[in-house]
């Protein structure tokens, strides 16, 4: 052994985790989650498995999951599982057990049953230090919990802790919650820990044994870290990129795949973004993870997953990257809602490169993967999702080149079910293109394919045909996509044009295909007609068959046809613009004079649309036509005639379809001619003019026809011709039967303003036949099939009424709003009478708004006509006519009382209309209430005069009860209140005949809606600013209401309403009280007591901001007392039968109200408050009390008292105390205003306090005195303070003391000048205590003043405070009967002690004597007195601190009065407890160390002898000075130790204690014992430990049972050695080994002192266990023990003796100590009793279980015996050999003893 146990224990690397040592044993079965550790050893595991089996049936119940662990870890069979004892494949099996229980419960960690189950794995299988990492895993989710994993960190062992965690180690002691942060930077700096977090998560994933919280945390501990991380890669040094992606990729994989846990996969979605937002990854990289998501995503994560997919696209660079793969397409296409998906969330943040992608790759394959859906969805996203222009261009060049290609092939698209949609597809295309190639839809659309179709060279002709429609709309596209198929696709065998003429017959009915009903044959001719286009074969041959050539040149068939052709859209560009040069070949060989002017609208027709191609050929036939014109220059003067045979009596020109041109009807007949010379001169004018503009532009014919028919420009038409060629082009218009040439032509003829006759006399027609149809409907199917976008179309229709146009045309709109027709059409009639509205003359427009009026109120579908009359300019006088009529009406409805008399009055009755005129009232409130929005909403400050009447329609309806009432009283209210505003800053306005206050009040008393008591409260606010005599009158009434009803609103407007309220309508009425002389606070006492009323009802949170308003509009100075007294006097509440103010509530209010105010401000209304009071007390006749104070039961003495209350609830603010002394430092005006109020209201409260000192008001007068003081700065107040001390008043006197300490331990400050003033006032203080005539509760004051002022002062003033020294220990303090004053003496001397040090001796002769006296004196049964106990004990611990050398004298009476305390019933307590520790303490650590051991050492026998002796106490004093103490201190002292050691290990023989209390000594003596130890060496303590066993046997026989006692303690000492020192004191065993052999050896030792045996047992196993010198191996030791543990081994001892046996056999390996135990067993087995063979067999099994192969070479000679126990008598004999079969065959062999016993 070495010469220092000390230096020896330095080498011990780790403490003892052995479950034999008691102490260890006892601290790791209390380590507990729920419960404190000293119940926790309290409890059993049958107590245990109680509470957790609970649990987890609790567990069961709410989740099927757990009860796969119902046989296993919870099952009855876990509580005999000691998994210490378990085989390494069993250990594994319950480790995976645990890991998978922790996982599933992590989730539920939150609830009560979880934490209980969660129990049992830590009190049974010490899951906290065997499966630390997995139970940290399952509770790091809830790091930052106050409780949860700072109390598993309280019970993990700091060497437990993986090296994992190791981030944890500075808050497992104290345990405390672990912030984010910490572990946001352990996940980025410790991969290992990164790896087993993202393991741990994954694991749980997989097995479904995941979490909310678990994922949640994770998520975002995650992202942050790999943030971190990614932002360490810039640093030089840190991580790579390449590391962070080699940490983050595996977890995202697994993530991306779990689709049944979407909060998973929506983190790794989270940590993507972060990934790709901070590292640069490549374009495949990213590809990837994008189709990674996509494979893996979910429908409760698509959502998130497609956020994640956008944010990978964008981080995408270059154009090339633009593309996705078809596995991504593929996935967002199977999305049902893709496309309102991302726009959706492009409204948030960029989606377009991944919506281009998605579009790109739908496209590549459209018409043979993807079908009509995938193309709609392309369609939507170009059309309405953001992106950049350059893409926009890419798709739709993308999907041009589609449509190019749809179809090549014949490849059919298959969709999901089965059909073939390759016409959809198509239909799709054309149909897109159609309406974007529109300019009334979609215009950047428009203007991007036709930028594309010019620049990539497009074929529009052939992708027209290719797709079956037309591309290019002459104005408006097709308002239904599915009706632009215009001509059906050939069929596969598709007939010949040669063929296709053949079948045309060769006459057919009809004379024009212009005609309303086109003749049978215009589709087969349609159809020849597109085929010789496609087969590029001219249609002339066609024209030449019998149905044309039958006809005369002037007739309108053949030239009608091409005339449809190129005037439809339901054909292509291309076979327009053949229609047209078919046109101009055939009229080329007209031989005969033909006047065409019929085709003058139809080329204008032409000439507007959207084909160059088309205008282009119509610009040849104006030039042919033009050309025509001029050769028949000499016949320019003849007349045209209406009949043929007329035109030919007259000359040999013709006019081309005179008689057919729209058939044979009256659209034919009505249709009106220009003279030859006209015709040339309209071609002229109006074509040829600007011909080659017209080819360029579609638009320029427009402006040509304006500029021509118009009088805005100069031109050389006549205005009679320009009247004859509107009248010519209006009759085509209105007469010809197709829409779009008449779409065109309103579109230009509209344009025509400043005609010589308005267009709306020559187009009014059209206008009324489009609306003269029965069905409206058929209307909108003729657009439709005609593609005719039928919105522009009636937009063009209304417009025909031009603006200044006559009541005619402003009656027909009007007639289109009422009759509806459609809802289009309503809007478009709308618009325009919105727009001529100013145009028209006030007649015309007075009428209209009547009708519109008219309309509104009708019924349904009156929203055009109601939101007409909002959007024009109604005049006042049509208003008042409104309101007039409206009022009229409203009379006729209501019963006469409501409103027959309009004279001013209060309407108190509820008008209730009867059961006949419900219907009529209603009515007449509708229209009330629509002429009052519509006046609302027109500015109704521009309608001043109107005002009268509104007040006059608010009295009408003031009363009345209907469902909307309240809403038309808003409106109105809001009417008057603009026009009231307007009046603001105009001079000389005499609103007296016009306003009605009594109205208003009415309507605010009346209504139950706070919006509108609201809004009638601000136009009175109004009011009060423009008119205040209107309202001064009124002013109670609205305050009166307001405090039953507005106050107690809880909202921001109201509270705004409330202050505008006060603030503008109560300065008339105090300007008036002035006005008229007298106080007055008599005239607003009322207003005041109603504010008052409504205190309780008024939101708390509004109170202080309302009735601070309310002060400061009727003047702080004058009115707040008023306020303050009223509070008080309103608000009390009962205690104890008294009234009482609810200072909780009403003095907390006024010290928030008066704090508002300035120091002044208060202290000026503090005196008129103490005025109040004083005429409370003593009325006078000119006091204020009686107005102010209602009259009431209550007493004047009370009334003061809850006045006083709230006046020093005030005076107490600390905000009030700061601002008085910053203007009392200063010498303005403020001071000095300050300084006379102060001395006002201290003289008033001086009297006060003098003449009721001694009523029930004495005490709160001082409180507001005292209060008052504290405004004062000290050396003011110490000079208040000293004079009131002077007063004979016992009270006042109190008060100021009481103030003065208050004051001294809450000044903050230290100045000089402010301890002086503090100082000079002690010694007239201490005077108090040493008079005579002071009652005790002053001198008690006294005492804690000076207390006070000692603590906070005297260490600056010593010799000031040793003066007071004589004052309190003389008769008047510590020497007092009086217990109280006693001790506060004492107080005051322990304060003193503190402060005077050394200085404090010369009184330690009269005053520790007369304190010890007193602690006997109160530990004493007759006097027990825990103050005194509690301050003498302070006091004593104060001056063994201060003067240690002097209290050594005293040192043993001090200790027996400690141990009589400890011993006492009534010192139990915390404080006293508390106190006597620390005088101990200080006993221990400041006295010499031997002086008090001897001390100790002679007052042990005594007290213990009387039963006084606090152990604990004792044992406590004497730990502490062997910690204080040095090594060679203690070692200088051991024989005292010695001696103690030997006193403390004998309480057990002493009989004077019970067995858990000498249990708790002997522990706590081991830990003092074993703390000496280790400050020992060996030459020291081997002497010691032998005396110690010495005095264990010395009793002998004489005393068998003390020395079995003795023998008891001994062995725990040497258990205790040998667990903490291990191998170092394994030596000593040899000395105690003939004991251990006596003991062990007697059979009856087990049971007779069974105590004493259990403990040597205990105490040699631990010997056996940490033996590292082969000490056992020795033959004289080993053969001395092992005999004696096996000769009493049987059924009640084996639990010991079987590890002890099994320990030894370890311990001492050798082949000759195997043996020896082996034959010994087997002697054993053969016994007769089946006890011992049953532990035999036991104690066999844990031999081979512990030493495996080392003891297989004993097995042949113990197989004849285990033979024979196979068939014992004993069937628990026979089970245990089986259980030695099955361990024995672990490493023998399977079968391999079965083969060798048979």
């Amino acid at each position: 052994m070495a010469s220092s146990l000390a230096a020896q224990l330095q080498r011990i690397t780790a403490t003892s985790t052995n479950t034999l040592n008691t102490q260890k044993l006892k601290q790791l079965h209390s380590a507990s989650l729920l419960f404190p550790e000293a119940h926790a050893a309290t409890q059993d595991l049958d107590t245990i498995f109680s509470i957790a089996a609970e649990g987890f049936r609790e567990l069961c119940q709410l989740d099927e999951r757990f009860v796969a662990h119902e046989r296993g870890l919870f099952s009855e069979s876990s509580k005999g599982v000691d998994r210490f004892l378990l085989p390494r494949n069993e250990v594994d099996e319950l480790d995976k057990s645990i890991e998978a229980f922790l996982q599933l419960v992590s989730g539920k960690l939150l609830l009560r049953p979880s934490l209980k189950a969660v129990e049992w794995l830590v009190r049974r299988f010490r899951v906290q230090e065997q499966n630390t990492a997995a139970i940290l895993l399952c509770f790091l989710p809830y790091h930052a919990h106050p409780t949860l994993l700072p109390t598993l960190l309280g019970i993990i062992p700091a060497k437990s802790l993986p090296r994992e965690f190791g981030f944890l180690a500075p808050y497992l002691s104290p345990a405390s919650p672990v912030p984010r942060h910490v572990v946001t930077h352990a996940l980025s700096h410790r991969r290992d820990f990164f790896t087993l977090l993202s393991a741990h998560v994954t694991t749980a994933t997989r097995t479904r044994r995941d979490s909310h919280a678990l994922h949640s945390f994770f998520s975002t501990v995650a992202t942050e870290s790999v943030s971190l991380m990614c932002d360490a890669t810039r640093k030089a040094g840190a991580m790579s990129e390449q590391d962070v992606l080699h940490l983050a990729m595996p977890i995202l994989e697994e993530a991306y795949q779990a689709r049944k846990a979407p909060e998973f996969q929506i983190g790794a979605y989270m940590l993507t973004t972060v990934v790709v937002a901070k590292l640069s990854l490549s374009g495949q990289l990213l590809l990837a993870l994008m189709q990674s998501i996509v494979k893996g995503w979910s429908k409760d994560t698509v959502s998130a997953g497609l956020a994640c997919l956008a944010f990978l696209a964008q981080a995408r660079q270059g154009e090339k990257e633009v593309r996705v793969s078809d596995e991504v397409v593929k996935g967002l296409v199977k999305i049902e809602d893709i496309a309102e998906r991302l726009l959706a969330m492009g409204e948030k943040y960029r989606v377009d490169k991944l919506v281009v992608g998605l579009c790109l790759g739908a496209l590549d394959k459209v018409g043979r993967k993807y079908g009509l859906r995938e193309l709609t969805i392309v369609v939507k996203l170009l059309e309405e999702a953001r992106m950049g222009p350059k893409q926009r261009r890419l798709v739709m060049k993308k999907l041009v080149d589609s449509a190019q290609k749809v179809g090549e092939g014949r490849t059919a698209v298959e969709t999901e079910e089965g059909s073939n949609a390759l016409e959809d597809v198509k239909e799709k295309l054309a149909s897109s293109l159609v309406r974007w190639t529109g300019l009334g839809e979609k215009k950047k659309m428009g203007k991007l394919v036709k930028e594309i179709l010019e620049t990539e060279s497009v074929d529009i002709e052939l992708l027209e045909l290719r797709l079956q429609t037309v591309i290019r709309p002459a104005i408006m596209p097709a308002a239904e996509p599915k009706a632009l198929k215009a001509i059906e696709a050939p069929p596969a065998q598709a007939e010949t044009f040669e063929e296709l003429l053949a079948a045309i017959p060769a006459a057919v009915e009809g004379d024009s295909f212009l005609a309303p009903t086109t003749p049978g044959v215009l589709e087969r001719l349609g159809q020849a007609f597109i085929t010789a286009i496609t087969t590029s074969q001219s249609f002339a041959p066609a024209l030449q068959l019998p149905i044309f050539k039958s006809k005369p040149v002037d007739h309108a068939f053949a030239l009608s046809f091409l005339v449809k052709i190129w005037t439809s859209l339901r054909y292509p560009a291309l076979a327009r613009t053949t229609a047209l040069h078919e046109c101009t070949s055939y009229i080329k060989i007209i031989g005969e004079r033909v006047d065409f002017q019929a085709l003058f609208p139809h080329i204008l027709v032409a000439l507007a649309d959207p084909s160059i191609n088309v205008r282009r050929e119509a610009a040849t036939l104006a030039r042919v036509l033009n050309e025509r014109y001029v050769a028949l220059g000499g016949e320019l003067g003849k007349k045209k005639k209406r009949r043929k045979s007329e035109a030919a009596a007259e000359g040999p020109i013709k006019y081309w379809a005179l008689d057919s041109i729209y058939g044979t009807g009256k659209e034919t007949e009505e249709v009106k001619w220009l003279e030859t010379a006209e015709a040339r001169k309209f071609i002229e004018a109006v074509i040829m003019s600007n011909l080659e503009e017209c080819v360029l532009d579609s638009h320029v014919i427009g402006r040509s026809v304006e500029n021509v028919l118009g009088t805005a420009t100069e031109s050389n038409v006549k205005s009679s011709l320009k009247t004859s060629m509107m009248s010519f082009l209006s009759s085509h218009t209105v007469n010809m039967p197709a829409l779009l040439p008449k779409l065109r032509l309103l579109t230009m003829l509209n344009r025509v303003e400043k005609a010589p006759t308005s267009r709306t006399e020559f187009l009014a027609p059209v206008l009324e036949s489009w609306v003269d149809v029965l069905d409206y409907q058929t209307r909108v199917a003729q657009c439709a099939e005609e593609r005719v976008d039928i919105v522009s179309l009636e937009e063009q229709l209304v417009s025909v009424v031009s603006e200044g146009g006559d009541a005619e045309g402003a009656a027909v709109l009007v007639h289109i709003i009422e009759k509806g027709f459609s809802p289009t059409l309503r809007i478009a009639a709308a618009a325009r009478i919105t727009k001529i509205w100013n145009t028209l003359d006030d007649e015309t427009k007075t009428g209209a708004a009547e009708k519109l009026l008219e309309i509104t109120l009708s019924g349904e579908d009156v929203g055009e006509a109601h939101q007409v009359l909002r959007d024009v300019t109604i005049s006042t006088e049509v208003f008042s006519r409104f309101l007039d009529e409206s009022r009229a009406e409203l009379k006729s409805a209501l019963p006469g009382s409501a409103v027959a008399n309009n004279k001013r009055q209060k309407m108190t009755a509820v008008v209730t209309a009867g059961a006949d005129n419900e219907v009529d009232q209603a009515v007449a409130l509708r229209r009330v209430t629509v002429v009052a929005e519509l006046i609302e909403g027109q500015s109704p400050e521009k309608h001043a005069e109107l005002l009268k009447q509104l007040f006059g329609v608010l009295a009408d309806v003031g009363s009345v009860e209907y469902a909307g009432i309240a809403y038309l009283h808003g409106v109105l209210l809001s009417c008057m209140s603009a026009i009231i505003r307007s009046f603001k800053g105009t001079k000389s306005i005499n609103l007296d005949s016009t306003v009605r206050a009594d109205v208003l009040v009415n309507c605010i008393r009346s209504t139950s809606s706070p919006q509108v008591q609201n809004s009638a409260l601000l136009l009175l606010a109004s009011l009060a600013d423009v008119a205040p005599d209107v309202v001064k009158h009124s002013v109670m009434p609205i305050f009166t209401f307001m405090g039953a009803n507005t106050l107690r609103q809880d909202d921001e407007y109201s509270a705004h309403v409330i202050e505008q309220t006060i603030k503008r309508v109560i300065p008339p009425l105090v300007k008036s009280l002035q006005e008229q002389g007298g106080n007055p606070v008599v005239g607003t006492a009322e207003l005041i007591s109603t504010f008052v009323a409504s205190y309780k009802h008024i939101p708390v949170h509004r109170r202080v901001r309302l009735f601070i308003a309310l002060a400061e509009t009727l003047g702080v100075d004058e009115f707040l007392f008023t306020l303050l007294a009223k509070l008080a006097e309103k608000y009390r509440v009962n205690v104890g039968g008294q009234v009482k103010t609810d200072d909780g509530n009403i003095s907390e209010f006024c010290t928030m109200l008066a704090g508002s105010f300035s120091a002044e401000t208060q202290l000026l209304n503090v005196v008129k408050y103490l005025d109040v009071i004083l005429d409370v007390v003593e009325p006078s006749g000119n006091g204020l009390a009686k107005h102010i104070f209602e009259e009431s039961n209550e007493t004047p003495i009370d009334l003061a008292g809850r006045l006083l209350q709230v006046l020093a609830a005030v005076l107490k603010n600390d905000s009030l105390r700061v601002r008085a002394s910053r203007v009392l430092k200063t010498e303005a005006t403020d001071a000095t205003k300050l300084k006379a109020s102060f001395s006002n209201a201290l003289e008033k409260s001086l009297s006060l306090a003098e003449r009721f000192e001694n009523t029930e008001i004495g005490t709160d007068i001082a409180s507001v005195l005292s209060h008052l003081l504290d405004l004062l700065s000290t050396p003011q107040f110490v000079t208040v303070v000293e004079t009131l001390l002077g007063r004979p008043s016992s009270q006042l006197r109190r008060s100021a003391l009481k103030t003065f300490t208050d004051r001294v331990t809450a000044d903050p400050r230290t100045s000089t000048t402010s301890r002086a003033a503090v100082m000079s006032l002690m010694p007239k203080i201490a005077l108090i205590i040493a008079s005579a005539s002071a009652p005790n509760e002053l001198k008690a004051d006294a005492l804690s003043c000076i207390d006070t002022v000692t603590l906070k002062y005297g260490k600056y003033d010593v010799a000031a405070v040793a003066a007071l020294a004589d004052a309190v220990t003389g008769e008047g303090g510590l020497k007092s009967p009086d217990v109280g004053l006693r001790v506060l003496s004492l107080i005051s001397l322990t304060s003193m002690t503190s402060c005077l040090g050394g200085r404090i001796i010369p009184f330690l002769p009269k005053t520790v004597p007369f304190a010890l006296e007193q602690l006997e004196e109160s530990t004493s049964a007759a006097h027990q007195s825990e103050m005194i106990h509690n301050a003498v004990l302070a006091f004593l611990d104060e001056l063994v601190k201060v003067v240690p050398s002097f209290m050594v004298s005293y040192l043993t009476r001090i200790l027996q009065l400690v141990y009589k305390s400890a011993s006492s019933a009534e010192f139990e307590g915390e404080a006293a407890l508390g106190i006597r520790t620390d005088l101990m303490k200080s006993v221990a650590t400041t006295l010499d160390s031997k002086t008090v051991l001897s001390a100790i050492l002679k007052t042990w026998p005594a007290a213990l002898a009387d039963e006084t002796l606090d152990v604990d106490v004792v044992l406590v004093a004497v730990e502490d000075i062997i910690d204080g103490a040095t090594k060679a201190g203690v070692q200088k002292m051991h024989a005292s130790l010695l001696q103690f050691l030997l006193l403390a290990f004998d309480l057990r023989r002493s009989g004077m204690f019970g067995d858990e209390d000498v249990e708790h000594f002997e522990e706590h003596g081991m830990a003092v014992a074993l703390k000496m130890v280790y400050k020992l060496n060996d030459t020291i303590f081997k002497p010691m430990f032998l005396r110690i066993l010495e005095w264990a046997e010395e009793l002998g026989k004489s005393d068998p049972e003390g020395r079995n006692k003795r023998l008891t303690v001994f062995w725990k000492f040497v258990n205790t050695l040998s667990e903490n020192l291990k191998s170092l004191v394994t030596d000593y065993y040899s000395y105690v080994l003939p004991n251990a052999v006596e003991i062990t050896s007697d059979p009856a030792s087990a049971t007779e002192a069974a105590t004493l045996w259990s403990t040597v047992i205990t105490a040699l196993h631990t010997g056996f266990t940490t033996d590292e010198r082969d000490f056992w191996q020795s033959p004289n030791h080993f053969d001395a023990i092992a005999p004696a543990l096996l000769s009493t081994l049987n059924e009640h001892t084996s639990t010991l003796l079987t590890p002890a046996i099994v320990e030894l056999a370890h311990a001492a390996q050798s082949e000759e100590h195997f043996k020896l135990i082996n034959t010994r067993v087997l002697a054993l087995m053969r016994s007769e009793e089946a006890a011992v063979r049953l532990a035999a067999v036991e104690t066999l099994t844990a031999l081979y279980a512990k030493l495996g192969e080392d003891w297989l070479p004993l097995l042949p000679e113990s197989v004849p015996v285990i033979a024979e126990l196979m068939e014992d008598d004993e069937e628990e004999v026979e089970r245990a050999v089986q259980r030695l079969v099955v361990k024995v065959e672990e490493f023998l062999g399977h079968g391999e003893l079965e083969a060798m016993l048979q």
